[in-house]
């Protein structure tokens, strides 16, 4: 499988967007129960519920597919069940601004207290366990790179994951800001 991690507010559900129209099979649901309001994520989340993801994935029922996993649950998934992983990363200071005014607004609180401070810490510790990972191969994608340069971010991510270059156009057309209210 190959499994789209990151903090909150740093691109993921936007990188499920973009495999979604690379052809790649997506598990989860663009909105369900945990993130049930698109006000905060137009174009969907395409999450698991946390249910069935908490523990991480101990199964192959998501070979060749991709999987929205956060770091904790990844870090419980076993490294053999994953044959890729895209790590979405986000500038600091941007991704704690979306995530407040995100709740400010009532959204999704992403299993994180509604605490700048709390927050701050929990992003250093999601991308030190991502650090700490031993899976391969990896690509770490920025969420400003998807934005400023879709024209070569996309195909990048399509030649990672086996795909080629001529199914990016859907894919980097869909790219627009915007597409959250809490950006």
């Amino acid at each position: 499988m190959i499994v789209v991690t990151g903090f909150c507010r740093t691109g993921t559900s936007l990188m499920m967007q973009t495999l979604k129209l690379l052809g790649v099979p997506i598990t989860g649901h663009a909105f369900h129960a945990d993130f049930p309001d698109p006000q905060f994520n137009r174009g969907g989340y395409f999450d698991l519920p946390f249910a069935e993801t908490e523990d991480g994935i101990k199964h192959h029922r998501y070979a060749g597919s991709a999987v929205k996993l956060f770091p904790t649950q990844l870090s419980r998934t076993p490294k053999e069940n994953v044959a890729r992983m895209i790590i979405c990363v986000r500038n600091r200071d941007k991704a704690l601004d979306s995530m407040m005014r995100m709740w400010d607004a009532g959204g999704p609180i992403c299993g994180i207290v509604a605490n700048r401070d709390v927050a701050n810490s929990a992003y250093n510790v999601l991308y030190t366990i991502l650090s700490e990972l031993d899976i391969e191969p990896r690509m770490t994608v920025r969420y400003e790179d998807m934005f400023t340069i879709p024209k070569r971010i996309v195909p990048e991510i399509a030649t990672f994951i086996g795909r080629p270059e001529s199914d990016c156009g859907p894919a980097i057309e869909n790219i627009k800001p915007g597409r959250s209210s809490c950006q």
